[in-house]
């Protein structure tokens, strides 16, 4: 019934634009509309994704997680004309949303201490959205500065079984998710057109509410005895990180360009709350450290 009336609503809304409204009227709106979109860009690129992923207890590495993933990234972003003064200059919005997945290696060893080495499923999401502003300092020179709000979801390993010659391994899934905040600045020189250049630098934060990592069904066998555990929910310690990109961006056409960008992205995680399991012994995720590198390559299209 809810859905009926929307749409009713909204047919009334075409009637009354298509059928009462005054030809000026409509004509205002058209040109209002198809200015709003010649502010209006999309990007779509693939995406190349190294990730090196290490495991601390002090200053041992337990555990690592290496390989490239592959993916792609999207971007739908507004840039407005008018300029609002020194501090916002000229206000802009972007939304953002990139994927990836892959084997890739693990490198570590079970509880009883055995190694383990072998090729486990990465999923990586993130998406978000950065709104801020940007002014021309010279002809060639443009800096912006913004906000970013957004979220990472990474799903660590699968619920399987790998057989080893002293036996099987431990599988496990572990999910961690977080949401952040970043400031940053870019800034962009196009003194060679239709070459464009840029550098962009960001700090990223997080929630404490908002981050955690869930662990899935350790099962297997360890010195030739059943091991389980049940599921746990940690609450991963502060997170925080960097990204820095290198946008190079070359105009085909008037409203078509290609993009390659190299970037770097670090992540640190602080060691999780213990959960006690049971006999004086307790469980918790330990300190780790992500070094991402890649590069987006692609196209933009602006209306």
């Amino acid at each position: 019934m809810r859905k009926r009336i929307i749409i009713f609503i909204c047919f009334l809304f075409f009637c009354n634009f298509v059928l009462v409204g005054s030809k000026e009227a409509r004509k205002s709106i058209i040109k209002k509309t198809l200015d709003l979109l010649e502010n209006v860009y999309i990007s779509a690129n693939w995406c190349r994704y190294h990730l090196g992923y290490k495991e601390f207890s002090d200053d041992d590495v337990l555990d690592e997680e290496f390989g490239w993933l592959k993916g792609w990234d999207i971007k739908l972003g507004y840039l407005h004309k008018k300029d609002y003064g020194r501090f916002w200059g000229r206000p802009f919005i972007e939304i953002y949303g990139r994927k990836m997945d892959e084997l890739i290696t693990y490198k570590g060893s079970t509880q009883a201490g055995n190694p383990v080495n072998f090729k486990t499923k990465a999923k990586i999401q993130r998406w978000g959205a950065k709104f801020g502003g940007y002014r021309t300092l010279s002809p060639i020179c443009d800096i912006w500065g913004y906000f970013d709000v957004g979220r990472r979801i990474w799903l660590r390993g699968e619920n399987e079984v790998v057989k080893q010659s002293w036996g099987e391994a431990i599988a496990y899934k572990e999910k961690y998710s977080w949401t952040y905040i970043g400031a940053g600045a870019k800034f962009e020189y196009k003194k060679h057109k239709p070459l464009l250049l840029g550098a962009d630098f960001e700090v990223l934060g997080t929630f404490k509410r908002y981050r955690r990592l869930v662990t899935y069904s350790f099962k297997g066998t360890a010195g030739g005895a059943p091991f389980s555990l049940a599921e746990y929910k940690f609450k991963l310690g502060s997170v925080w990180g960097i990204n820095f990109e290198l946008p190079m961006k070359y105009q085909l056409f008037n409203h078509l360009s290609l993009n390659v960008t190299p970037y770097y992205t670090y992540w640190k995680i602080n060691e999780s709350n213990k959960i006690d399991i049971g006999g004086g012994a307790y469980v918790y995720e330990p300190e780790s450290k992500s070094k991402i590198y890649g590069v987006l390559s692609g196209f933009t299209f602006t209306f």
